[in-house]
């Protein structure tokens, strides 16, 4: 739990959801240990009322543990700000589990076009988006079920390969 993570977001949404939607609020399980010059997150997590119910943080999660929580979830929420690569993203979609994601170009290069890409400053957004994933027969949910059909992880051998392209093209072999 970092502020480049964004989590301040998630909780906040997730305490509008829970005082309009009571019960049917949906889980949020946050995943991670908290890290540094997170304190408003950890305020949220300690001491809001609201979402505590409904906000469940996993600092520590085995390999077996976070497979189980992503085939179920409707959802990889991740809006970060930034990030160097987004395994979390690769992984979701390797086991056919959606990502709502922010607008960022490493994502974009990752993931393509199959995830919905938001602002990660767009708050409404988010939680128009969030509020459409959880409904039963979802019409962007299972779109994205079904784009995540094409999805190719990226495998060391497509990274070497395309490196030994660029070289290739730099050195000037034909």
């Amino acid at each position: 739990i970092e502020p480049r993570k964004n989590h301040l977001l998630l909780l906040n949404l997730w305490r509008e959801l829970a005082l309009s939607m009571g019960e049917e609020t949906p889980y949020l399980v946050v995943i991670g240990q908290r890290g540094w010059e997170c304190e408003n997150v950890i305020d949220m997590l300690e001491r809001c009322e609201s979402i505590r119910p409904y906000v469940i943080e996993k600092p520590k999660c085995s390999d077996a543990e976070l497979s189980a929580l992503l085939q179920y979830a409707r959802a990889l929420l991740f809006p970060s700000f930034v990030e160097g690569y987004g395994i979390p993203m690769v992984e979701s979609l390797s086991i056919g589990t959606p990502v709502i994601a922010s607008d960022l170009r490493v994502f974009r290069e990752i993931a393509l076009e199959i995830p919905e890409y938001i602002d990660p400053i767009d708050g409404i957004g988010w939680k128009k988006m969030i509020l459409e994933y959880c409904e039963n027969q979802s019409i962007a949910r299972n779109a994205q079920i079904k784009r995540i059909e094409e999805f190719s992880p990226p495998t060391w051998e497509k990274h070497f390969s395309l490196v030994e392209t660029k070289l290739s093209l730099l050195r000037g072999d034909r």
